[in-house]
C-alpha cells in the first residue's frame, strides 16, 4: 500500500501518531525518495487526515508546514555540503597516498 492510504487507515482505527517521510524534491532525495511525499502531497494528505480524525471523534494535530519546509531545506543544504566535503577529502587522500 502507499503512504497516504496507510496513513488514512491508521488514523481511522485510532493511531496515536504517524511517521512519514516528506521531501520538497523526492526525486532528488539521497535516500528513500521513492517513499517520500512531496510538500503538496503532504498538505493534501494532512487535510484528508484532519477530516478522517474528526469523523471518528479524534483531534488531529500536526506541526506547521512552513517551519517544516525550512528545516528540510536546511538539512538538504547540510547534507549536500557534507557530501561535497567528504568527496573532496577522499580525493585529497587518494592523491596523498
Amino acid at each position: 500500500m502507499d503512504v497516504p492510504s496507510m496513513s488514512k487507515a491508521a488514523i481511522a482505527v485510532g493511531a496515536d501518531g504517524l511517521i512519514m517521510e516528506v521531501h520538497y524534491k523526492p526525486e532528488e532525495a539521497i535516500c528513500d525518495g521513492y517513499q517520500s511525499l512531496n510538500l503538496d502531497e503532504f498538505r493534501l494528505l494532512m487535510a484528508g487526515l484532519n477530516k478522517i480524525a474528526k469523523a471518528v471523534g479524534e483531534e488531529f494535530q500536526h506541526s506547521k508546514l512552513p517551519i517544516y519546509e525550512k528545516i528540510v531545506r536546511s538539512f538538504d543544504e547540510i547534507t549536500e555540503t557534507t557530501i561535497a566535503c567528504l568527496s573532496h577529502f577522499s580525493t585529497l587522500r587518494i592523491h596523498c597516498i
